[in-house]
C-alpha cells in the first residue's frame, strides 16, 4: 500500500494533467471525477458518530491521513484552468474539515495536515478569489485558527523541560504552519482586493 505522502505526490501529478487541456468542460469533469470521492470521504468521516475516536482506529486514522494528503496534492497542482472547479469542491468540504479538526484535536499529525491543507488552499487560490469566495475562505480559516487555539495553545507553554520532546516538535510544526496561514490571510493582495471590492 502507498504511504499517505505518496498519495499526495500521485494526486499532484494527476492534477497537473490539466496543463495539457484547453476545454473548460473537460477540465471541470476531470477534476470533479478526481476530487469528488475525496470530498465525500471527508464528509463521511465527519458524520461518523465515533469521529472523536477516529485516530484510535488504525484503519480510519490512515484513511484520514490519505484523504488529507491527497487533497494537498490536488491543491499544490492548482492551475488557472483548474482553480475554479477545485475551489468549488474544496469549499464543499470545509465544514467537514473543521469538524474533523475538532474531533482530532489531540492528535498531532491530522492537526498538522489540516493546518497545512488550509494554508496551501489560501496560497494556491488567493490571487483568483472573488469577494464572495474570499469571505468564505477567510471564515473557514478563522474557524480553523479558532479550533487550534482552543485545543492547543495551552499545550504550547508546558515549560522548558518539554522543548525537546516529540510532542513539542509537532506543536512547533503546527505553529509554523499556522503562522504561514495567518500571513497569507493578511497579505497585501487580499487586503487590496477586499478594499476594492467592498468585502467586509
Amino acid at each position: 500500500a502507498l504511504k499517505s505522502e505518496q498519495h499526495r505526490w500521485l494526486m499532484q501529478a494527476l492534477g497537473k494533467v490539466v496543463t495539457g487541456m484547453t476545454d473548460p468542460a473537460v477540465i471541470d469533469a476531470y477534476i470533479t471525477d478526481i476530487i469528488t470521492p475525496l470530498v465525500e470521504d471527508v464528509k463521511g468521516l465527519a458524520a461518523r458518530p465515533d469521529k472523536e475516536q477516529l485516530t484510535q482506529r488504525p484503519d480510519a486514522a490512515n484513511q484520514l491521513l490519505v484523504i488529507l494528503e491527497s487533497l494537498r496534492g490536488l491543491v499544490r497542482a492548482t492551475h488557472p484552468r483548474s482553480q475554479p472547479v477545485l475551489l468549488r469542491h474544496l469549499t464543499a468540504a470545509m465544514d467537514a474539515l473543521v469538524v474533523l479538526q475538532a474531533a482530532c484535536r489531540n492528535s498531532a499529525l491530522p492537526t498538522l495536515l489540516i493546518l497545512k491543507l488550509s494554508e496551501e488552499i489560501v496560497e494556491a487560490h488567493i490571487l483568483f478569489l472573488t469577494c464572495h469566495e474570499a469571505t468564505i475562505l477567510c471564515q473557514y480559516c478563522l474557524q480553523v485558527v479558532r479550533n487550534y487555539s482552543e485545543s492547543n495553545v495551552g499545550k504550547l507553554s508546558q515549560g522548558a523541560s518539554a522543548l525537546h520532546a516529540e510532542a513539542s516538535k509537532e506543536q512547533y510544526k503546527q505553529l509554523v504552519t499556522l503562522l504561514k496561514l495567518l500571513t497569507h490571510l493578511t497579505c497585501k493582495e487580499l487586503q487590496e482586493m477586499s478594499a476594492e471590492s467592498g468585502c467586509q
